[in-house]
């Protein structure tokens, strides 16, 4: 692979670019495989959103890749009520109508790559503006 393609990974991996859905596919050829490895050395793991230990009022960023495509997002816990939580994935991509593009539940066999040494707080009663 060349050093601009991996490069263009890392800035992805790192957020230094506004990461939302991306295909990884350049020139024909599957880029899945490197950026796995990209996100495994930046400290994201792989787990099923069940799996996760998620505080209230934090979010991680995490990727979802199916096949040759990747959404960035956020693991959190989303706010029905004070007493009533769940734990998901949502991208930051969004859908024609504004809602999260992809999300992934507890629920869900998928893995998220997560990177849970990177928590930070957000405003639980607005989870729409992740």
């Amino acid at each position: 692979m060349n050093r601009e393609l991996l490069a263009a990974l890392e800035d992805l991996v790192e957020e230094r670019v506004r990461p939302s859905r991306h295909a990884l596919v350049v020139d024909g050829v599957s880029v899945r495989v490197a950026f796995l490895g990209l996100l495994a050395r930046a400290g994201f793991v792989p787990l099923r959103v069940a799996e996760a230990i998620v505080a209230p009022g934090v979010r991680y960023p995490a990727w979802l890749v199916r096949e040759d495509t990747a959404w960035f997002g956020h693991l959190f816990q989303e706010k029905f009520t004070e007493g009533n939580r769940r734990t998901l994935f949502a991208s930051l991509a969004r859908d024609p109508r504004g809602d999260w593009e992809v999300t992934v539940t507890r629920r869900s066999p998928e893995r998220v790559w997560a990177h849970l040494g990177r928590g930070a707080s957000f405003d639980e009663d607005r989870p729409s503006s992740l």
